[in-house]
């Protein structure tokens, strides 16, 4: 029994002296982290965060830039002004594909085809086909569709003109405001659009009217009368001619107002 007591107590001491041989033993020391610099390298080992994306909602092309446009020199000489619309057809990536016809200036009639109004549509044309765009959307992705170009022309140096658009004095006065004694020599019937009709819209229309000396309608805007009528009166409008109106016995440029009646 003392042989086991001894021994234990051996044991003992010496589970005892490798403790305390293990808490004198010299830690090793943990090197100090700059977090700043951990923090520094991992922000620059990181993918570029962009954030999250989202689509375009859907929406017609719209206009980016259109190179500015070169007043010609036949509109310099008659004094015309306004602007000319041109439609284009712009695909996925805002480019001009194609370009459709030119309207105006302004409310200049279609059919004219005076060597200023020539001169300033197919200036608008050459503008037009080298404009961009932000292409149209449609459910998300960018789509081919098609746009309108507006191309402003304005004199840099105007000369003195009259408020009609090329108006010729006569005996120094300029005749508007209805003062013609022409005679209606075609004044065709507009046709009663679909769209209207669908709405059961009616009512007069009225257009003012600017005819050249010859008799010939320059231009045609519409004044009044329901907004789906005015187009297809402006087209009848157009399509009139007058003799020509004689101011002291000289051919002069005149306007006037056409009023046209549809009925349901």
């Amino acid at each position: 029994m003392r042989k086991i007591l001894t021994s234990l107590v051996v044991v003992l001491g010496a589970i005892v002296l490798l403790a305390v041989c293990g808490l004198g033993q010299t830690a090793t020391p943990t090197p100090a982290i700059d977090i700043r610099k951990e923090l520094i390298e991992n922000i620059q080992k990181s993918p570029p965060q962009t954030g999250p994306t989202f689509p375009r909602p859907d929406g017609e092309a719209v206009v980016k830039a259109v190179p500015k446009v070169a007043y010609p020199r036949e509109a310099k000489e008659t004094g015309l002004e306004g602007v000319v619309t041109v439609g284009v057809e712009v695909d996925e990536k805002g480019k001009v594909t194609s370009v459709g016809e030119a309207a105006g200036p302004d409310w200049v009639c279609p059919n004219v085809s005076r060597p200023d109004v020539v001169a300033m549509r197919e200036a608008a044309k050459a503008v037009a086909a080298k404009a961009t765009f932000t292409p149209a959307m449609k459910g998300g992705l960018a789509v081919a569709s098609w746009a309108v170009v507006r191309v402003e022309f304005v004199d840099p140096y105007p000369n003195p003109t009259p408020d009609e658009i090329g108006n010729e004095p006569v005996n120094g006065k300029y005749v508007s405001d209805n003062l013609h004694n022409g005679v209606a020599l075609k004044l065709p019937k507009p046709e009663y659009p679909d769209a209207a009709r669908a709405v059961h819209a009616s009512g007069d229309v009225g257009i003012k009217i600017t005819i050249d000396p010859d008799g010939s309608v320059f231009a045609a805007e519409p004044v009044s009368g329901h907004p789906l009528l005015r187009s297809a009166a402006r087209t009848a409008a157009c399509q009139a001619a007058f003799s020509p109106t004689l101011i002291a016995g000289k051919p002069a440029r005149v306007t006037g107002v056409i009023k046209y009646q549809f009925h349901k």
